[in-house]
C-alpha cells in the first residue's frame, strides 16, 4: 500500500512538472466559422498544428489539464466549440459535396447583394432568368420579355465588336444572324444600340414580321448619336428581301440612319467609290417605315414597291428625312398607303435651262415617284430643291383605267418642276383618268413650271392651292399636248405677270372669285362692274390674237377674235336666234328667218329698172321715177312703210 501511494505521488509529480513547463509554450491557433454556422455532427476529426509540441496524449475521460499543447490527431465524441463558435474543417465545409465545380446546380433562392459573373469565357443560358429594370415595378423572365429586342451586338463574332465603324467586319453577318433568329420566333424587334455605326459588305436581308430599331436621333455628320448602317461596298441594295416577289407582312424600320457613302458623304471611303441601286428596296404590306434618315445614295432612297399579282398596299411613310439622293428619294408603289411629316429635300440631279431644253429635261431624279393604282393620302410633306418635285405616274394601260393619289396641305419649293403628270403606255388615242386630288397645298417657287401634265390625262383636279411664280417665267401649269380634257383649277396666283396656264385643253373648269389680282387666271379678268353687271375680259398679251371659242364635244360652234392689223372684232358661226343672221366661217351671211314691218313676210328683193345716169344728164323725172319703183319695191316686200 505505502509502495502505490510512492509510485502514484512520483507519478503526479511528473505530471505537475510537465504541465508547468507547457505553461511556456505557445497556444494553438483555432479558425473559427462566422456566427449562425453551427451544426452538430457526429464525430469527426479536428487538425491542430503545433510546432515544438512535447507531448501527446490520448485522452478518454477526464483529466484536469492546464494549458495543454497538442500536436498530431484527436478524436471527439462530440464536436469541440471555442468561444462558442464551430471550427470550419472537411467535415461541415467541403466544397466537393456543396457545389461540384463540374457541373454547379442551385436549388432555392441566391440572395446577393451584388451578382458577378466574371470572365471573357463566361457563358450560359439566361433565357429563365427574371430581372426587374431599373425604374419597372416587375421582374419578367428575360426570354419570355421579347419586347426590349435582340442586339446585333449580341450576334457577332466573339471577339470581334459589332457596328464599331470598321469597313474591314462585316456587320451584315451581325444582322442578318439576329434577323433570322427573331423571325423563328415568329417575328419581333432587332434592335441597334445607340451610336452603332455598322458597315456591311452585303445586304441586309429583311424577313417577315420583323422590325428593325435603332435608337437615338437622325444624322450623318457626327453631331448626333444614332444607329447607322452604310455599305462598305458597291450593291443592289442595303436592305432587301431574299425573295423579291414575297409579299412581306409587318416588318419596319425604325430610327435607323442610312448613309450611302457616296462622294458627298461625310463618311464616304477614301480611295474607293460605292454605288447602291437603292437604299431600303422591299415589297411590304402593313409596314412602317418611321423617324429614320435615308442619304447620300447613288441611286434611290426608299424603294417600296408592287405588282399586278400581289397588292402591295396599307404601309406608313412617316417622321423620315431623305436628302442627298442621286435617284429618287421615294419611290413609291404601294396602294393605299400614307405618307405624311416628312423632308424630303435635295434629290436628284438639279438641270439647268440650255441646248434648247428646260432645266427640268437636263436633270434627272427627284424627290418622290408614284407609280401605283392610287389612293395613296399625302400629307404635311415639306418637298424641294429637286429636279422633279412629285412624279405622279400611271401603271401602263390594261392593268387599271385610272390613278391618283390624295395631297393635302404640302409645301414644295425650289424644284426645277413641281409636280409631273405622267401615263404609262397607252394604246394610240385612249386616255387615262387621273382619280386624285392636290388639295390646299403651296407651291412656292419653281424653275420651270408647277404643274406640268402629260397629254392625254384627263380629269384632274386641283384646288384650293396657292401658286407663287415661277423663276424662268414658264406658266404655272402646262399641258404638254392637246388632247386632256375635263381639268378643274381653283386657288390663288401670287403674281399678275406671269401666265398662269399654258395649252390649256377644252372642257377646263376653272373657279375665279372676287376681284383681286391673285384670284384672276392669267389672261382673264372677271370682276363685278359698279353698276352691278358682270364684266369678262381677254388680255392675250403683246403680239398674240386674243380669241374665244366655244366647242361641243371638240368642234368649234363659235369664235371671236380680235384682228391684230386693225383691231376690228371678227365673229364667225354665231346665231342669235330667229330675229337673227348666221355669219359663216366662209364669210357668207344668212338670215334665218327674215322679218318685215308689222311682222310681214318680204316677198322678194328689189332691183332698179335702169342704171341711173352719172354724168350729170339724169332728169328729175328719171331720178324721180326710180326712186318711187324702189319704193313701191319695199313697201310691196314688206321692208319699208
Amino acid at each position: 500500500m505505502v509502495l502505490m501511494r510512492v509510485a502514484l505521488h512520483a507519478l503526479l509529480a511528473v505530471l505537475l512538472s510537465t504541465a508547468v513547463a507547457a505553461q511556456s509554450l505557445p497556444r494553438p491557433q483555432v479558425v473559427t466559422q462566422p456566427a449562425g454556422n453551427n451544426s452538430d455532427f457526429a464525430a469527426s476529426t479536428a487538425y491542430v498544428d503545433r510546432s515544438a509540441a512535447l507531448l501527446q496524449f490520448a485522452l478518454s475521460g477526464k483529466a484536469p489539464l492546464m494549458n495543454p499543447a497538442f500536436m498530431g490527431q484527436a478524436t471527439f465524441s462530440a464536436r469541440p466549440t471555442f468561444a462558442g463558435a464551430t471550427p470550419w474543417d472537411s467535415g461541415n465545409l467541403n466544397p466537393s459535396t456543396l457545389a461540384p465545380l463540374a457541373n454547379p446546380q442551385f436549388s432555392g433562392t441566391v440572395k446577393a447583394d451584388t451578382l458577378q459573373i466574371l470572365g471573357s469565357g463566361s457563358t450560359g443560358d439566361a433565357s429563365d432568368l427574371s430581372a426587374r429594370l431599373r425604374g419597372s415595378t416587375k421582374a419578367l423572365a428575360l426570354g419570355q420579355d421579347t419586347s426590349i429586342g435582340h442586339s446585333v451586338a449580341r450576334f457577332g463574332a466573339p471577339g470581334v465588336e459589332t457596328c464599331a465603324g470598321n469597313d474591314a467586319v462585316d456587320d451584315s453577318v451581325a444582322i442578318n444572324a439576329a434577323i433570322t433568329y427573331v423571325a423563328s420566333l415568329g417575328g419581333g424587334k432587332v434592335t441597334f444600340p445607340q451610336s452603332a455605326d455598322c458597315r456591311v459588305a452585303n445586304p441586309v436581308i429583311l424577313r417577315r414580321a420583323v422590325q428593325l430599331w435603332g435608337h437615338g436621333g437622325i444624322g450623318v455628320d457626327g453631331g448626333v448619336k444614332t444607329s447607322r448602317i452604310s455599305p462598305s461596298a458597291s450593291m443592289d441594295a442595303v436592305v432587301k428581301q431574299a425573295d423579291p416577289n414575297e409579299l412581306l407582312s409587318s416588318v419596319g424600320i425604325h430610327n435607323i440612319t442610312f448613309d450611302g457613302r457616296r462622294a458627298d458623304s461625310p463618311n464616304a471611303p477614301s480611295g474607293k467609290t460605292i454605288t447602291v441601286g437603292a437604299l431600303v428596296n422591299v415589297k411590304s404590306i402593313g409596314s412602317r417605315y418611321q423617324d429614320n434618315g435615308f442619304f447620300y445614295s447613288s441611286g434611290d432612297g426608299l424603294v417600296l414597291r408592287n405588282d399586278i399579282s400581289s397588292f402591295a398596299w396599307i404601309n406608313w411613310v412617316t417622321g423620315n428625312q431623305l436628302s442627298q439622293n442621286r435617284g429618287w428619294a421615294l419611290r413609291l408603289e404601294s396602294t393605299d398607303s400614307i405618307v405624311s411629316m416628312n423632308y424630303i429635300g435635295v434629290n436628284g440631279v438639279m438641270g439647268v435651262a440650255g441646248g434648247g431644253k428646260t432645266a427640268t429635261e437636263n436633270g434627272s431624279g427627284g424627290c418622290v415617284w408614284t407609280r401605283n393604282f392610287g389612293n395613296i393620302r399625302f400629307f404635311g410633306n415639306q418637298i424641294e430643291v429637286c429636279n422633279v418635285g412629285v412624279l405622279e405616274q400611271s401603271v401602263d394601260e390594261g392593268n387599271y383605267p385610272a390613278y391618283g393619289n390624295y395631297w393635302t396641305g404640302n409645301f414644295f419649293d425650289l424644284n426645277n418642276t413641281s409636280v409631273q403628270f405622267k401615263h404609262g403606255a397607252l394604246s394610240a388615242g385612249s386616255m387615262i383618268d387621273y382619280t386624285g386630288v392636290f388639295s390646299g397645298n403651296r407651291f412656292s417657287t419653281a424653275t420651270d413650271n408647277h404643274i406640268t401634265i402629260d397629254d392625254y390625262i384627263s380629269s384632274g383636279t386641283v384646288a384650293a392651292s396657292v401658286f407663287n411664280p415661277t423663276k424662268e417665267g414658264g406658266a404655272a401649269i402646262k399641258w404638254l399636248g392637246s388632247n386632256s380634257s375635263k381639268w378643274s383649277f381653283s386657288g390663288k396666283f401670287l403674281d399678275t405677270t406671269n401666265p398662269r396656264f399654258q395649252n390649256m385643253p377644252a372642257d377646263t373648269a376653272i373657279e375665279i372669285a372676287g376681284d383681286s389680282p391673285q384670284s384672276r387666271v392669267p389672261g382673264l379678268t372677271a370682276s363685278p362692274a359698279p353698276n352691278g353687271s358682270a364684266v369678262f375680259g381677254i388680255d392675250a398679251g403683246p403680239g398674240n390674237v386674243p380669241s374665244m371659242e366655244f366647242r361641243q364635244t371638240g368642234s368649234i360652234k363659235y369664235r371671236t377674235r380680235i384682228d391684230p392689223a386693225d383691231g376690228s372684232l371678227t365673229t364667225s358661226n354665231v346665231e342669235f336666234g330667229q330675229d337673227a343672221f348666221k355669219v359663216l366661217f366662209n364669210g357668207q351671211t344668212q338670215f334665218l328667218n327674215p322679218v318685215g314691218f308689222n311682222g310681214a313676210t318680204p316677198a322678194g328683193k328689189c332691183t332698179l329698172p335702169a342704171a341711173v345716169q352719172n354724168d350729170g344728164g339724169a332728169t328729175n323725172a328719171s331720178l324721180a321715177n326710180l326712186l318711187n319703183s324702189i319704193r313701191d319695191c319695199l313697201i310691196n316686200n314688206g321692208l319699208a312703210q
